[in-house]
């Protein structure tokens, strides 16, 4: 971790003192809206009660023209960034629109719609004084036949993106007015031959459209050409052609393999839906129109082509993301797919391999590293401090997180491409040759090229960022593993934007707090994976599995018979614990909860809940006899009979009896279930409770401070026929007061071991559960298991532990037992000091709440 600290730390150093060189201050949301009103007001127009957009964009021409001209009073007046402003009444298609520079010179004023007509217009002899109220008389009036005029059109693809002179960036449906004449001029002279145009719409006497612009001459245009400007173009080209390449062969070795595999589909689907729900949240999130004006979603706006917007924005950004990843999967082999693991597992295997997703802080403190490259180039490039994205479309957006998680999928589609896809397919021998080390290069080359734009003003420069963006990104993948290089790109996405933030904290500090946040992303998951850690050496096991399928002839053979016959049955684990109840049912006046946690091999315990007769709620803790397959098998039975037999009895005793019946009908005799049962009748606290051959019950009473185990007679269900079965079978009725506890549990929890070969036992079971008896039922099978453990200190556990809590609260404490838990939930034992043994550290756990 401390390499990558360190990394991290020179990077947001730089960022630090460069950052500010590279960007101007922005303007406060408020400050635009005031000098807009401002303007409206002396032009005699009330904008009162009106809606507010504002946005912004660098004007990269003109900055490019002040650095050449430095000497230019022309040239030094044009901003480097433009403020739109776009005004509109709550109901109506009237619109004003107002630009202004970082300096609040003015740029654009304009009122449309059919209110226009009716508003007090401005002549043409204001508009010097409006432009330039300090020296109004640089400008001179414009004299027909005297100058040449080219008609001004609407903005080009250049300038939908945020650049060039005289954007102004309203809706598509508002733009610029079409055409135009110019009524004033400011001229630079022939020495600086830059001159700045007031051009304007409507009769002299009833203006209510203009807006200035810079005529360049194209000598002068040229001049101002970023150096190596024609080969990055070139570069770009060549990339663009390489990602459809590489996006049709990828889309072809996914569509190819459908017939014979897919896992590589849920790994797709799996990583897309949540870029999907972004997309949704984005447009929930202040309305369509709102979020998607002026972030280069304007062709994207669902109410003008729903279809367009669709296939854009949910279909290509996610299939951007997730088309590598499944191509990928389907070639990836050997040393290449343990850093996968981290993505991998959660997706296709429902685990949470700690390891990588504890390397994605790595890669989120490495961030800044790879976020400071194109500053550092751009630092060490001679002449004009060249801009760097993130351009300024984003700065208002109303959910600024959402919109740079919705870009994150094109954003490093080239990255991904590489080095998901790519470089699997191209290193696919055990030992490729140089020359295929070579073409991988010049492949991952171009493919990163698509992120050559952050430098404007030097293509050399841009240039020479992506092979460091490639080294630094394959090296984060090698180290650290497919979650950090993820969480490592999502944050380089995210620094800049939080940078420019920074800027102006005061103005910006929700935009602020939703970018960190943001940012701590990876921490939440790494947070997730320590709550849900695989067993011990699952890891190895999924990559050779992996590793297998993708190459069954040449892949190494598992290193033995169980180890396969363990991956064969993943998924059939997978399957099993997911039949355990998600959530506990609500139970008024009582708290009840259960955990089951599984040994390494597929495992025979149960929990259930059942809805009886009469209002009674069953209790069920059930454990199969034997281990492995066999044991999984009839777990499932179990859970099968349980739903059927639901509705027959009203009482504990029907229900094991009819149980019995079904087993011993099945014929097998080798494979029997204990279990241990309870009628709970929640308005009276009436316990009906049997005994089918389980551990006992455990029963703490709150009057007395007391534990005791209640033990009825039973046998195991389907060891005997039914009269035998129901002459063994003995029935206990208690009832439950305020503050008492009834706990299940199977054998997994007392004869847990220690290295030193003792059990856990029924003796410290009773004495932790009356230290732990204040706890809630969630809290209190947390600590349960938590106590086994710590006493096992990190010998294998060989059986599943599956405990169950139910406790009638007191009834002042109804209200507040949630309170309750968490002033009394014991901390959790340091990652150092953690005693969970190796074979069973951290496996999924599934409450029953």
């Amino acid at each position: 971790m401390k390499p990558w600290l360190a990394a991290g730390a020179i990077g947001l150093a730089a960022l630090i003192v460069l950052l500010p060189r590279h960007h101007v201050k922005p303007w406060p949301r408020e400050r635009a809206i005031e000098r807009t009103q401002e303007l409206a007001r002396s032009l005699g127009w009330d904008l009162t009660g009106w809606i507010f957009e504002v946005t912004a964009g660098h004007e990269n021409d003109w900055r490019r023209l002040r650095a050449h001209l430095p000497g230019s009073e022309t040239v030094q007046w044009l901003p480097t960034v433009r403020y739109r402003v776009h005004a509109r009444p709550g109901e109506g298609r009237a619109a004003f629109r107002a630009a202004f520079g970082e300096q609040g010179q003015l740029l654009r004023f304009g009122l449309r719609g059919d209110d226009a007509r009716r508003a007090p217009a401005v002549t043409a002899e204001q508009l010097p004084a409006l432009f330039h109220p300090a020296r109004p008389e640089n400008f001179e009036r414009w004299r027909p036949g005297e100058r040449s005029f080219r008609m001004q059109r609407p903005p080009s693809r250049a300038k939908k993106r945020g650049e060039g002179p005289g954007e102004d960036g309203p809706p598509r449906e508002d733009g610029p007015p079409r055409g135009g004449r110019p009524l004033f001029y400011w001229s630079g002279g022939e020495s600086q031959p830059v001159e700045l145009r007031i051009i304007a719409a409507g009769p002299e006497e009833l203006i209510n459209d203009a807006r200035i612009t810079a005529e360049i001459p194209r000598e002068l245009r040229r001049a101002l050409d970023p150096p190596g400007d024609t080969v990055r173009d070139v570069v770009r080209g060549f990339a663009v052609f390489f990602v459809v390449i590489v996006s049709a062969a990828a889309g072809y070795r996914v569509l190819s393999q459908i017939g014979i595999r897919r896992d590589h589909l849920r790994l797709a689907l799996r990583t897309a839906a949540p870029f999907v729900l972004l997309v949704v949240l984005i447009l929930l999130a202040g309305g369509p129109a709102r979020i998607l004006r002026y972030t280069g979603w304007q062709e994207g706006d669902p109410t003008a082509n729903g279809i367009g917007f669709i296939f854009t924005h949910v279909i290509g950004r996610t299939l951007a993301l997730a088309l590598p990843l499944a191509a990928g999967l389907l070639t990836i082999r050997d040393r290449h797919i343990l850093p996968w693991l981290g993505g991998l597992g959660p997706a296709l295997r429902g685990q949470w391999y700690r390891a990588p997703w504890r390397a994605a802080l790595a890669g989120v403190a490495a961030a800044p590293a790879l976020t400071a490259i194109p500053y550092i180039a751009a630092a060490l490039t001679p002449g004009a401090p060249a801009i760097l994205r993130p351009q300024l479309e984003l700065l208002y957006h109303p959910a600024p997180a959402l919109a740079l998680l919705a870009e994150f999928p094109l954003a490093w589609f080239g990255g991904a491409s590489a080095l998901l896809f790519l470089m699997p397919w191209a290193l696919r021998p055990e030992r490729p040759s140089r020359l295929r080390y070579v073409l991988f290069a010049l492949g991952a080359f171009l493919l990163f090229s698509q992120r050559v734009g952050p430098l404007e003003d030097h293509g050399y420069a841009a240039l020479a960022t992506v092979p460091l963006w490639f080294a630094g990104s394959w090296v984060i993948l090698h180290r650290l593993g497919l979650a950090a290089l993820y969480s490592a790109w999502l944050a380089a996405l995210a620094l800049p934007s939080l940078g420019l933030y920074l800027l102006a904290p005061a103005a910006f500090w929700n935009e602020a707090l939703q970018t960190a946040a943001l940012c701590a992303l990876p921490a939440a998951g790494t947070w997730i994976a320590s709550r849900r850690q695989a067993p011990e050496g699952d890891e190895e096991e999924f990559a050779a599995e992996i590793d297998r399928r993708n190459h069954p002839d040449t892949a190494p053979r598992l290193r033995s018979e169980r180890e396969h016959l363990l991956s064969e049955f993943a998924l059939a684990r997978e399957a099993q614990q997911g039949m355990l109840p998600a959530s506990a049912p609500e139970l008024p006046g009582y708290s009840l909860q259960a955990r089951c946690v599984p040994a390494r091999e597929v495992g025979g315990d149960l929990f259930d809940y059942l809805e009886l007769s009469g209002g009674k709620l069953g209790l069920c803790v059930a454990d199969v006899s034997g281990k492995g397959v066999p044991a999984a098998l009839y777990m499932t039975l179990t859970k099968g009979m349980l739903a059927a037999e639901e509705d027959i009895g009203s009482g504990a005793r029907e229900l094991a009896c009819s149980l019995n019946a079904e087993f011993y009908a099945a014929g097998r005799r080798r494979t029997f279930v204990t279990m241990v049962f309870a009628a709970l009748d929640p308005a009276t606290g009436e316990v009906e409770l049997v005994r089918a051959g389980h551990n006992p019950a455990l029963l703490w009473r709150a009057a007395t401070g007391e534990c005791r185990y209640l033990k009825p007679k039973g046998i195991g269900l389907g060891l005997t026929g039914g009269r035998l079965f129901e002459d063994s079978l003995e029935s206990l009725t208690l009832t439950l007061a305020p503050g008492d506890i009834l706990l299940l549990y199977s054998d997994g929890l007392t004869e847990a071991m220690n290295p030193a070969r003792e059990q856990y036992g029924e003796q410290r079971l009773s004495e932790a559960l009356a230290r732990h008896a204040r706890l809630d039922a969630a809290a209190l099978t947390d600590a349960l298991v938590a106590e086994v453990h710590a006493f096992a200190a990190g010998a294998p556990i060989h059986d599943d532990l599956t405990v169950l809590a139910l406790k009638r609260l007191e009834l002042s404490a109804a209200g507040s037992a949630t309170r309750e838990s968490a002033a009394t939930t014991p901390p959790e034992l340091p990652a150092a000091q953690d005693p969970l043994p190796a074979a069973a550290a951290g496996l999924p756990a599934h409450p029953a709440g």
